[in-house]
């Protein structure tokens, strides 16, 4: 069942990223007729235009980045191929991963909730549509996926509180056997939902930082 949930959860993240790369060639060629289409940088460019203190927050994004990848791998892996419990160095590693997302995830809301605040627009955007479109009719970054960046920012700071609390809680000896498997499940459908959205905030943030969204 874990591993079919899986197989969807993955589907719908690619099926999502697919849809909004249509939708952004779709439009810049509507848009390369006339009107100004956002440039794309390089990564040298963009870190050379940085200060020191948003080199700061883009290495505090990196090692967010990379615990996020090391659990996901170490945890989906026998999950969905052996199907074999957490064990050996993998566990080990997940084990000494978890702690430092942990951090990082605090510290990425210290730096970036003010980026990911939602102002009167973002609300009034959410109530008229639902829409995946990148450029507006000005040929700039439309606020639809800023939006969206946002929703799965938040989204994903709020579903790593379950995460952490139901393998936290499972250390100690509160809960009985029924109760520790049920932290175990927890574990496991959040974490999905967690890595589902913070996937999505990835592809967002690489995106808005790569086309200059200026929101």
């Amino acid at each position: 069942m874990y591993r079919i949930c899986l197989v969807i959860g993955f589907m719908l993240v690619l099926t999502a990223i697919a849809l909004h790369q249509k939708s952004m060639r779709d439009i810049i060629k509507v848009k390369s007729g006339g009107n100004r289409v956002p440039t794309q940088k390089s990564l040298v460019q963009i870190i050379m235009q940085k200060s020191f203190g948003q080199i700061i927050v883009m290495l505090i994004h990196l090692a967010t980045f990379l615990c996020f990848v090391v659990l996901a791998v170490t945890g989906f892996y026998p999950a969905m191929f052996t199907g074999e419990p957490l064990s050996g160095y993998s566990l080990m590693l997940h084990a000494t991963a978890s702690p430092v997302l942990a951090v990082c995830l605090v510290a990425l809301v210290l730096v970036t909730a003010q980026r990911n605040r939602f102002d009167r627009k973002d609300w009034d955007h959410l109530q008229m549509c639902f829409s995946w479109k990148t450029f507006d009719e000005h040929g700039t970054i439309s606020s639809a996926t800023v939006i969206w960046r946002k929703v799965f920012f938040w989204l994903m700071i709020l579903l790593s509180l379950p995460v952490m609390l139901s393998i936290v809680l499972s250390m100690f000896p509160i809960f009985g056997t029924s109760g520790q498997e049920l932290l175990y499940h927890l574990h496991r459908y959040f974490t999905l939902l967690f890595v589902m959205s913070g996937a999505l905030f990835c592809y967002l943030a690489i995106v808005s930082q790569a086309c200059q969204f200026t929101r």
